[in-house]
């Protein structure tokens, strides 16, 4: 799957900007080059997939996205003409906070909403010459979210306590949340918790989903 952001990846594409109707090579933006030919068909073909892709700088500051991103409209983010905004105010302290702490590493980010979930794929592309700009993959998926993970349980050994648990944090949920949904208590919730992040070997419910993210299908 491309994300124009994927470190140590393609960084140029001339590709129409739809939200001010000029070109904007984004191979320009980022200090890397192809040949125009590679370049132009690299663009168009950002500019005709589905999946929706930005750049950003680290205060949300829109500077650049395709076609698929501009017209967005169901999931927690919304994009202008100057910005990349989540609909909620507590999930936009949440994507700054990310946006500020993005570095080099994919990191995954979840927003969930009425609709279903918003899953952000993060990471700075501006090396070396921007280390403020941020790439961004988006995806939006619906209530079946659960079922798009196939074989995490066998691979890390999870016990279907600990599997139903770690698809609810996938969705987004708290440890609350989780607990209040499921009817355990917060100190067994936060005890698988802690028996999934050994068994993944992560710290953190970034470096989780982004362990798991290549069993999605």
């Amino acid at each position: 799957m491309f994300f124009i952001g994927w470190p140590n990846s393609y960084h140029s594409a001339q590709t129409p900007n739809v939200l001010s109707g000029k070109s904007t090579d984004v191979g320009e933006l980022l200090g890397g080059h192809l040949n125009s030919a590679v370049s132009s068909a690299l663009g168009q073909w950002l500019d005709s997939e589905e999946t929706p892709h930005a750049i950003v700088d680290r205060d949300g500051r829109l500077q650049w996205a395709n076609r698929a991103a501009t017209e967005i409209s169901l999931g927690a983010l919304e994009v202008t003409d100057k910005a990349v905004r989540a609909r909620e105010r507590a999930h936009h302290e949440r994507l700054l906070d990310a946006f500020e702490r993005a570095g080099p590493t994919l990191k995954t980010l979840v927003l969930s909403d009425e609709v279903g979930h918003t899953v952000l794929r993060l990471a700075e592309v501006g090396r070396p010459l921007r280390e403020d700009w941020i790439g961004i993959r988006w995806t939006c998926a619906s209530d079946s979210f659960k079922v798009r993970y196939a074989a995490v349980e066998d691979v890390f050994q999870l016990t279907p306590a600990e599997h139903s648990v770690l698809m609810s944090l996938a969705m987004g949920m708290t440890a609350e949340e989780v607990a209040s949904s499921s009817g355990k208590s917060l100190g067994t919730v936060r005890s698988h918790i802690r028996q999934i992040y050994g068994k993944l070997s992560v710290k953190s419910r970034e470096q989780m989903l982004f362990r798991i993210q290549p069993f999605r299908i």
